[in-house]
């Protein structure tokens, strides 16, 4: 339970140092999502904004290196909104 803890407090630093960099229309569309050996994965509401947010992973990859928070690989997926 602790490490579940860990890693959600780690995907939601991750999500604040790379906010500047998400489309601005976004809102409340993009969320933190899951982090693991693979990767780190964001939560997008609808297909137009995973669009617009794959352009951008290339700078959030460099980001996060560049604040010593190595990802091995940003992705994206598309979840159907909460109620």
């Amino acid at each position: 339970m602790q490490r579940l803890g860990a890693m959600i407090g780690e995907s939601q630093t991750r999500f604040k140092r790379i906010a500047h960099l998400l489309p601005k229309h976004a809102g409340r569309s993009i969320q933190p999502g899951p982090i693991d050996d693979r990767g780190w994965c964001l939560l997008v509401t609808n297909s137009a904004t995973a669009a617009k947010l794959r352009q951008v992973i290339p700078d959030i990859e460099q980001h996060l290196s560049a604040d010593g928070l190595h990802t091995p690989k940003v992705r994206v997926k598309v979840i159907k909104p909460s109620a």
